[in-house]
C-alpha cells in the first residue's frame, strides 16, 4: 500500500537481500546456533554515551521561593514600562 512506508520498515532486510519467504529457513538456522551455544556473551560498552536523567532535580522551598521573587519583580518592570 504504501511503498516508502515498506521500505523504510524493512530496510535491513532489504540490504541483506532476505525475503519473507526466507524468514523460515533464517529463524530455523539462529534457533539452532542458539542452541548450540546458549550462553550469552556481554559486549564492552562504549564510553561514548552520556546518561539521561528524565527525572527533574527538586528545587528546595528557598529557592522555590527565590524564583517567584524573580517572576514578581520582573513582572512588575514589565507593568511600569
Amino acid at each position: 500500500e504504501e511503498p516508502e512506508k515498506y521500505e523504510k520498515h524493512f530496510s535491513q532486510y532489504v540490504e541483506e537481500d532476505i525475503s519473507g519467504e526466507d524468514l523460515e529457513d533464517l529463524y530455523k538456522e539462529v534457533h539452532a546456533a542458539i542452541r548450540a551455544n546458549p550462553v550469552h556473551e556481554k559486549k564492552e560498552r562504549s564510553a561514548d554515551y552520556e546518561k539521561k536523567n528524565f527525572k527533574e532535580v527538586r528545587l528546595t522551598y528557598d529557592q522555590r521561593k527565590e524564583n517567584l521573587k524573580e517572576k514578581l519583580a520582573a513582572l512588575r518592570e514589565e507593568d511600569d514600562e
